[in-house]
């Protein structure tokens, strides 16, 4: 039989070869867990370039955007501008136009002044120019109508 002391120092070898086992199985995992944390790791960093250079094109691209957008509303701005000097200068030909036509229609200086709120002396003035250019129309009309003296050779009135 096998004594009792070759039996302990058996237990005992074993017992080493088995902590060292479990040592060296310890050290394969912590290894293993440490390769795989740093592919991990090197996916994350590589992950994390690819995002900040999409960052700095998103945000050129938002710089170039934005100038734009100022040129833009800076042309915008100085359109409404425009449309205001010009709507500006049309207003008084308007109400002069419609005082016109109102004076056509037979409109007295005081119906002016009092529809269009133009100033006595604008109604008078736009009343006595309008009166004097019909005026020269008809003395025109009249010139173009008057019958022609009779000769020999002329049988019928002809306009000149």
């Amino acid at each position: 039989m096998i004594s009792y002391e070759y039996m302990s120092q058996y237990y005992e070898e074993l017992s080493a070869l088995l902590i060292v086992a479990g040592l060296f199985m310890l050290l394969l995992l912590f290894v293993y867990n440490n390769i795989r944390t740093s592919k991990k790791i090197a996916r994350l960093e590589t992950l994390v370039a690819d995002l900040g250079n999409d960052t700095k094109a998103l945000c050129a691209g938002a710089h170039g955007i934005d100038s734009r957008l100022v040129a833009l509303d800076t042309r915008i701005r100085r359109v409404g501008e425009r449309q205001e000097v010009l709507d500006t200068r049309d207003q008084p030909s308007r109400e002069y136009s419609y005082a016109i036509k109102q004076l056509k229609n037979g409109a007295t200086v005081k119906q002016l002044v009092n529809v269009n709120g133009l100033s006595q002396a604008e109604a008078e003035l736009l009343y006595a120019m309008y009166m004097s250019s019909n005026q020269s129309a008809i003395s025109a009309e009249r010139v173009e109508k008057r019958p022609v003296a009779k000769n020999k050779y002329m049988m019928e009135t002809d306009a000149v």
